[in-house]
């Protein structure tokens, strides 16, 4: 798989986007499953093929040539064609808020299509397919953003930085307010909007995510892994990835890829 990643460099635009990425190829494997990893992204579809078919968890759609997924709390999985290109940009959660004045809980669990939302997008999509390039795409892209640049108070920022740091805070819900300034029932709000989970949810939600992370990148045991993901034992451990990824950390960890959170199958 051909795969290009740019993080930003400069405070302005890392302070909205994460990453933009490009993935294409011709791959051999033809259906991959991907489990929630704990993002927000806008995605654009350069493919040959006029529609890719994919299930989120078992409701059928066709992914739209430029679209927005937000939190996910089950599998992906998709029926790649022969040739496949996507361009992502993976955003901040409060700052794609900020720019589609739009809850991103409303994205998550499905891919909607942007081209509706505003369409501005469409146009935004016929530009960057235009270009030859991953570099001539990105250049395009942060000039967008940066165009459409959005302020995040300091408060703001905090919580941003909360919600996308990998490894979870040993944190109560009332403490985890305390640390970000909010009250719990504020607090609570505020992850309901973004992600569609309640506080408790999203607590698990992150240890998830740390395990799958862990997973993929250490050899430590399965035991290891639950316990420096805190969770309180095997059993909840088995149950809360199964939960997320529809499958047991064991199997996840024989399938898995060298992608984060990407698992393959029917390779040629």
């Amino acid at each position: 798989m051909n795969s290009h990643r740019y993080i930003p460099s400069t405070p302005a635009l890392s302070r909205v986007i994460r990453c933009i990425w490009q993935s294409g190829s011709e791959p051999g494997a033809r259906i991959e499953t991907i489990v929630p990893i704990g993002t927000i992204e806008i995605i654009f579809d350069f493919s040959e093929v006029r529609f890719i078919h994919a299930l989120f968890q078992d409701r059928p759609c066709q992914l739209p040539k430029c679209f927005i997924n937000g939190y996910n709390d089950i599998p992906i999985q998709v029926q790649w064609p022969t040739f496949q290109c996507f361009f992502g940009i993976e955003f901040h959660p409060l700052a794609i808020k900020k720019m589609l004045g739009i809850p991103p809980a409303e994205f998550a669990n499905q891919a909607i299509d942007l081209t509706l939302v505003h369409p501005k997008f469409s146009s935004l999509w016929h530009q960057l397919a235009a270009q030859r390039t991953f570099e001539e795409r990105v250049s395009i892209m942060t000039r967008w953003v940066a165009d459409n640049m959005v302020h995040l108070d300091p408060q703001e920022q905090l919580l941003n930085d909360t919600m996308c740091q990998i490894r979870p805070a040993h944190l109560t819900i009332p403490e985890l307010a305390s640390a970000l300034h909010y009250s719990p029932r504020h607090l609570a709000r505020k992850i309901q909007d973004i992600t569609g989970m309640n506080s408790e949810e999203f607590l698990h939600y992150k240890k998830f995510f740390y395990a799958v992370h862990l997973l993929h990148h250490s050899s430590l045991s399965l035991t290891t892994i639950a316990h420096e993901s805190y969770f309180a034992d095997q059993s909840h451990f088995i149950k809360t990835f199964r939960k997320f990824a529809g499958m047991t950390p064991g199997a996840y960890q024989k399938q898995k890829s060298p992608v984060l959170g990407h698992l393959f199958e029917n390779v040629r």
